[in-house]
C-alpha cells in the first residue's frame, strides 16, 4: 500500500454506500478478513454491518488503556 492506492481508493469509494465498502474491504482479504476495534462511540453498528457480512470474521479489540467501564458494559450486552 502506498499514498497512490490510498488516492485510487478514496475516489473509488467516496460516494459508495458503507454496505458497499464494507463488501470491498473484506473482498480485499480474499477471505482472510479481520475487524479490529477500540470500541468507540457508534463501533458497533460497524461490527454488526461486518459480521451480517461475513458471520466468521474474527475481531480484535485493541485495548489502549482507556476504556470506561460503561464501555465493558456494553460491549457485553452486545456480545
Amino acid at each position: 500500500m502506498n499514498p497512490h492506492h490510498l488516492a485510487q481508493w478514496n475516489a473509488e469509494l467516496r460516494h459508495k454506500t458503507a454496505l458497499e465498502i464494507a463488501k470491498w474491504a473484506i473482498a480485499q482479504g480474499n477471505g482472510r478478513a479481520l475487524l479490529a476495534t477500540n470500541f468507540p462511540p457508534y463501533e458497533a453498528v460497524i461490527l454488526h454491518l461486518f459480521v451480517e457480512l461475513k458471520p466468521d470474521i474474527p475481531f480484535l479489540w485493541v485495548y489502549h488503556g482507556d476504556i470506561l467501564l460503561a464501555t465493558y458494559r456494553h460491549s457485553e450486552e452486545l456480545i
